[in-house]
């Protein structure tokens, strides 16, 4: 990595000490800056005393524009021990399997060490033990009591094992582990000296309200554009294939990078070639906590069959349960004036268009000419 990439590496080295988390996630940092994406994050767990499981999810994002990242908030899961009632089905006790199954290693991907007194550490031992859980299991399986049993204890080893990625009993699992867990967002941790031991304990104790900061906004600005490499057209619209992505503190941020987009990385010049009557293309602003869609500029082409765009045609669509007219007026300072409302839809509204810079007609011909050419001959955006 190069010098600026370095220095942030080590930044955020100091910024995962701060909060408790040990040198095993420096490998996944490492990798997270070098692709210097908008947002990343990290997972880290530890086994407490009493079977107790503690996880992070640490969420890291380039806000505002600017580079460096910033540890907005990080989601903590306490995960109890699952509770495994006693039955014995054809011999099978259940808390002996229970027991049996505690002696293996389940993530096979961490090397077990001879120094490891928890686990079975001798390969053909674990072979013969493992063998004979799996026959175990399918013994407790067939009769009906032992049904609920059996899913309790491949949820308590297999889970978080990774060998429930394409298990098809996943949502059974998760359903049984979020009966056993709580689980908390905490924002800025590293400015409000949040750590990984001290969060644990008040997780434990329930003594959440004198430590929980409160929730701080994060809107994502997702720009849809067309592609020159992937296009599907269909019923006269456009499909979008791809698409960038921005982070901000604020609904005004958001919106002033969301205005900031300029309307020629959406030129449909291969749409224009099959003579269509529109496109349609969005900038969505999203509430990142919840993945709720707040608001989308849209904008319409109205094209013809000469190479010149007519009637540009840019809009506001708000939903509703998200932001209103007067929230959007009051935090960005753009009047709007509805347009109408569709039962079931988001309120459509446009912005004086002497207000916006990119709502002028645009030539063909002209957006033709600054377009760059890639191998074989066909242009790009």
């Amino acid at each position: 990595m190069d010098n600026s990439t370095y220095s942030e590496y080590c930044r955020l080295q100091t910024v995962l000490r701060a909060v408790g988390v040990g040198q095993q996630a420096d490998g996944g940092l490492a990798k997270a800056v070098k692709t210097n994406a908008p947002h990343f994050q990290l997972d880290y767990a530890q086994h407490k005393e009493g079977g107790n499981r503690f996880s992070f999810q640490l969420a890291f994002y380039q806000l505002d524009g600017a580079k460096p990242y910033t540890l907005h908030h990080l989601h903590a899961t306490l995960q109890r021990p699952i509770d495994i009632p006693e039955v014995e089905i054809n011999g099978v006790n259940s808390l002996d399997l229970d027991w049996r199954m505690s002696k293996i290693n389940w993530n096979f991907s961490e090397r077990t060490t001879n120094n490891d007194n928890r686990f079975i550490t001798d390969p053909q031992a674990i072979q013969r033990a493992v063998l004979e859980v799996m026959t175990d299991l399918g013994t407790l399986e067939c009769a009906e009591v032992g049904k609920d049993v059996c899913r309790r204890l491949e949820a308590k080893y297999f889970y978080h094992s990774g060998i429930t990625n394409v298990h098809p009993l996943k949502d059974i699992y998760e359903k049984i582990l979020k009966e056993h867990s709580m689980r908390h967002t905490f924002y800025l941790p590293e400015q409000n000296c949040l750590t990984f031991d001290n969060l644990y304990r008040a997780m434990r104790t329930g003594h959440l309200p004198t430590i929980q900061p409160a929730q701080l906004p994060l809107l994502e600005v997702k720009v849809n554009r067309l592609s020159p490499y992937e296009y599907i057209v269909t019923n006269g619209r456009v499909t979008v294939s791809d698409s960038l992505q921005r982070y901000f503190s604020s609904f005004k941020n958001a919106f002033e990078h969301a205005q900031a987009v300029d309307d020629r990385h959406f030129f449909p010049e291969h749409v224009l070639d099959k003579n269509l009557d529109f496109v349609i293309c969005n900038v969505n602003i999203i509430d990142a906590l919840d993945k709720q869609l707040m608001a989308t500029k849209r904008v319409l082409w109205k094209t013809e069959q000469t190479p010149q765009i007519r009637g540009n045609q840019l809009s506001w669509w708000l939903q509703r349960e998200k932001i209103k007219a007067t929230d959007f007026e009051l935090q960005t300072g753009y009047p709007l004036t509805k347009m109408k409302t569709l039962d079931g839809k988001p309120d459509v509204y446009i912005i004086d268009k002497h207000a916006l810079k990119s709502s002028q007609p645009l030539s063909a011909r002209y957006l033709l000419r600054r377009r760059p050419k890639r191998k074989g001959g066909h242009g790009g955006l």
